[in-house]
């Protein structure tokens, strides 16, 4: 420990850079000391002891899993004989748990009709049905032939005959002294006959209907074929083409029937195709023909292919599930004094660690060992805390963090409490309006990683819960930082409580809790209503105890500045009025710092209130300010003391911030008030005083401190471009006619004054942001002094 590496330093020493030299070498600790100033020392020590009680505390309260842990647990093997000292009846928690978690579990799912798909499987039959009647088309009428004299099989067959055959037909026909082999061709060529023979004269209307049915007959049965694809295989079956349309009227209806039977029955996932089938042929019922029967199974099986029209009612088997565990009745262990609970090398059981621990003999203790390591974890956390701290609000106080730790602690102390309940809503809002979305989020989200790990929580119910309050927590986090009213943040609580309600209902969804008797959505509703109120509870909580906190802790927050920056305010109303000037004055500082402020992405609400407040001392002595004195004469010629006059004008800076201090504003603001002057030099009596001296040396005497402000110089950013706004405010009101390049010019002259003054040593501003300041207070000069148009005299004269 004879040296520290410098990055441990540097966070120390940030803000003053001129007392840190440069160097590649580890410093010894004692040339840390030396670096580190007195104040800031004290600071540490205390951040540190702060740290300490910190991770104590919350240790402490947020550990209480392992304050009440049994040294004789289900499982272990008893060192000594342990007998019962009293007769009684015991409850078995655990039994009885696991048996209700086993009837829970042994339930079967309660099943109901998807009306979804049902209604999906009648269009696709329909869709199916509409092809069918399409293709059918293509055959054209049917009977295509006088009914009396050729049956409906005879039309059938005709139609189907393929070419060859049908040529042998004719042939017979024509020379009828040839013999035909084939018995159905036969059959055919008899029917024929005698149609020609009844009727000789409409014989070729007859065989020019025959043609024309087979051409058609191809035709549909290639369209027929195009409905087949590799990946499907067609609904319908050749057959199709076989039915009469009477046929295929019956086939329809019967088809939409049975679907209706086997949806109202219920179609549960899994079932083999051949239960499948024979249940489509059942349904089809022995009055339709065989062809018929053969396409409407085939048809109703591609409809019904791998479907399941069941689905389980999470709501009922959830219902049934609690029926059938509240009916498991408590497992009651008996005992007589004296009896052998469990015997020495023998293994505890549940029902022997019931009865150990009803009359205290688990000899329960703290588990120092789980202790141990969870204050391991939360000093992990408070490390990663500390991490994020320091790049995201390097600057935080002592009260900063005090205020941080209550917030944290006070989770822990909810969830201690009878009701049960989680503060993150409230610490996320709280949080993210003093130190900004990403601390806030931060805290916010290592409570909620932390707290399951030490607090006793209920499985699932509590977890769920937890796990809504922290998500309301984030979203309040990420916004209170940006609101700028009290009505902002109220509408922020209706957000907080809709998201805490939402990701409760989205939680129990996912992982419903065993123990959470619902039996019906309004009962989850109820439930979920409580969680939104609550965190709309823990909403109005928030801000109502913000104005308090922002009070005793010395916060600053958008709000609060708003209000601050109000010209109804006491303070800034007796500036407009007694000093009318510098109030002036301070408007025009106010806009340049503030444009300056946007630009750079500092903090622009401090920057407004903190510049509206910078010269209020100059109520003391208002008329002793140039801009006051509107034509009157000039009191420092009377007093004619630069030495007195210098005092004067030192003295608006700790009347200031008396007034400031009288008037309750926030620390952030009255440090304003003497960092815009810093340690800069009254010039102008300062170089009266070295004329005199240089008069009468042994009368005089000069010293530079006398005539310097005193301090300290700029601390932050703001109070920074505040000096800087302040300094270039005169000269840019001076200029008349003077071109842009001019007003840059001169502006960059000044800041380059103040730069080489050491003004800006611990300020944070570097050489991109002055050049940035600079061109920034020109546009704004530009605003304000824009040329006008020169009316003509008869214009002016008339009016």
């Amino acid at each position: 420990m004879s040296s520290l590496p410098g990055w441990i330093v540097r966070p120390f020493i940030r803000q003053q850079p001129r007392w840190w030299q440069p160097s590649h070498e580890p410093l010894s600790v004692g040339a840390v000391c030396s670096v580190i100033p007195p104040k800031r020392r004290r600071s540490y020590r205390r951040c540190l002891v702060l740290g300490i009680v910190g991770i104590i505390a919350m240790t402490a309260l947020g550990g209480q899993r392992f304050y009440n842990q049994p040294r004789l647990d289900v499982g272990m093997r008893a060192a000594v004989t342990i007998t019962a000292p009293d007769s009684a009846q015991v409850v078995d928690r655990l039994s009885t748990d696991r048996r209700r978690s086993e009837a829970r579990s042994g339930t079967t799912s309660v099943l109901r009709i998807n009306a979804t798909t049902n209604q999906q499987l009648r269009q696709t039959l329909n869709a199916f049905l509409d092809q069918g009647d399409e293709v059918r088309e293509q055959l054209g009428e049917f009977p295509y032939l006088p009914l009396p004299q050729f049956s409906e099989q005879t039309q059938l067959t005709l139609r189907q005959l393929p070419p060859q055959r049908w040529q042998q037909l004719q042939l017979a026909l024509t020379q009828p002294n040839q013999p035909l082999t084939d018995p159905e061709l036969q059959q055919l060529l008899d029917s024929l006959e005698q149609a020609r023979q009844r009727s000789p004269r409409t014989w070729p209307l007859v065989l020019n209907s025959i043609r024309q049915a087979q051409q058609r007959y191809s035709r549909a049965r290639a369209s027929l074929d195009t409905l087949q694809s590799p990946d499907r295989p067609s609904p319908f079956q050749p057959e199709l083409l076989d039915l009469s349309n009477r046929q295929w009227q019956q086939l329809q209806l019967a088809l939409r029937v049975a679907l209706d039977r086997i949806l109202t029955q219920g179609l549960p996932q899994g079932l083999p195709e051949p239960v499948i089938q024979n249940t489509i042929r059942s349904q089809l019922g022995n009055q339709l023909s065989t062809s018929a029967v053969l396409v409407g199974q085939t048809l109703l099986g591609q409809v019904l292919n791998n479907q399941s029209t069941l689905e389980v009612d999470q709501e009922k088997t959830r219902f049934l599930a609690e029926l059938r565990a509240s009916a498991v009745d408590d497992v009651v262990v008996p005992v007589r004094k004296g009896q052998v609970i469990v015997a020495s090398g023998e293994v505890i059981r549940e029902r022997e660690f019931a009865l150990l621990d009803y009359f205290g003999l688990t000899r329960r203790s703290p588990n120092w060992p789980g202790l141990i390591g969870f204050g391991g974890i939360v000093t992990a956390g408070f490390g990663v805390f500390w991490l994020m701290q320091r790049r995201w609000q390097p600057n935080l106080r002592v009260g900063d963090r005090l205020l941080l730790l209550i917030l944290a602690l006070s989770v822990p102390l909810g969830y201690s409490t009878p009701l049960h309940v989680s503060t993150l809503p409230a610490v996320g809002l709280l949080a993210g309006s003093f130190y900004g979305a990403r601390l806030g989020s931060t805290l916010v989200v290592l409570l909620t990683a932390i707290a399951p790990l030490g607090l006793n929580l209920v499985p699932v119910v509590d977890l769920n819960s937890l796990m809504a309050s922290s998500i309301a927590g984030l979203v309040g986090a990420v916004r209170a930082g940006s609101l700028r009213s009290r009505e902002e943040v109220a509408l922020l609580g209706l957000g907080v409580g809709l998201a805490e309600g939402v990701t409760f209902l989205l939680c129990s969804l996912i992982n419903p809790p065993a123990g959470l008797f619902v039996a019906s959505w309004i009962s989850l509703l109820t439930t979920v209503g409580i969680h939104a109120l609550r965190g709309m509870a823990w909403s109005v909580v928030a801000l109502g105890i913000s104005p308090y906190l922002e009070r005793i802790f010395d916060l600053v927050t958008p709000i609060r500045l708003a209000e601050l920056a109000n010209p109804n305010r006491p303070l800034l109303r007796r500036l407009a009025a007694e000093a009318p000037g510098t109030f002036q004055h301070t408007l025009f500082v106010s806009s340049l710092a503030e444009a300056a402020a946007r630009a750079l992405g500092c903090n622009m609400e401090l920057v407004r209130t903190g510049t509206l407040y910078h010269d209020v001392g100059k109520l003391c002595e208002p008329r002793c300010f140039v801009e006051n004195q509107q034509g009157c004469q000039n009191q420092h010629d009377q007093i004619n003391d630069p030495w007195q006059s210098a005092a004067i004008i030192q003295r608006h800076v700790s009347e200031g911030v008396q007034l400031a201090r009288r008037a309750g504003l926030p620390k952030a603001v009255r440090d304003f008030i003497p960092e815009h002057q810093g340690t800069m030099l009254i010039a102008y009596f300062y170089h009266q005083a070295k004329e005199l001296a240089q008069k009468d040396p042994e009368r005089y005497q000069v010293n530079e401190r006398d005539f310097r402000y005193p301090g300290p110089i700029p601390q932050s950013r703001e109070t920074g471009i505040v000096m800087l706004a302040d300094s270039c405010e005169a000269a840019l009101r001076s200029l008349e006619d003077a071109t842009i390049e001019d007003a840059l010019r001169m502006v960059k002259r000044i800041i380059r004054a103040r730069w080489q003054d050491n003004q800006l040593a611990a300020s944070g501003l570097n050489r991109r942001d002055l050049a940035t300041i600079a061109e920034v207070f020109v546009q704004i000069w530009q605003q304000f002094h824009h040329k006008r148009i020169a009316y003509p005299n008869s214009v002016t004269n008339s009016n």
